[in-house]
This record gives C-alpha cells, sequence and structure tokens, in this order.
C-alpha cells in the first residue's frame, strides 16, 4: 500500500513540472558563459529605489593594525 503511495508521489511530481518555466530562470551573471551582459536598455533618469543606513558606526573586523 504504501508503494502506491510512493508511486503516485513520482508521478504527481513529474506533471507538476513546467518546462517552459526552465528558460526564464536565470544563472549568475546572465547565462553560461557567466558574461554579465544584457540587451536591456536602462531608462534614464535613474532614480534612487532604496537607501540603507545603519544604526552602528563601521567597526574593524580585528583590534591592532591590519597586516598585508
Amino acid at each position: 500500500m504504501r508503494s502506491i503511495y510512493n508511486v503516485i508521489a513520482c508521478i504527481a511530481i513529474l506533471f507538476a513540472q513546467d518546462p517552459t518555466l526552465a528558460g526564464s530562470w536565470p544563472t549568475h551573471r546572465a547565462d553560461t558563459s557567466r558574461s554579465g551582459v544584457t540587451e536591456e536598455q536602462l531608462k534614464f533618469p535613474l532614480k534612487q529605489a532604496w537607501l540603507f543606513e545603519s544604526k552602528y558606526p563601521p567597526q574593524p573586523a580585528w583590534s591592532g593594525p591590519a597586516r598585508r
């Protein structure tokens, strides 16, 4: 009985996938060549969408002078 549920679940998963969505799934830097280039044009003038203002001032990650 349990194996019937497993088979039904596997069939449902196979039919639930939509192959048309795979084409719109972006990868890191836009394509498999990692070119980071797009044909989309910017719309000017640009406007600021958000601004992060920290509640705390920056602090060094470690004490003492930095080494190079």
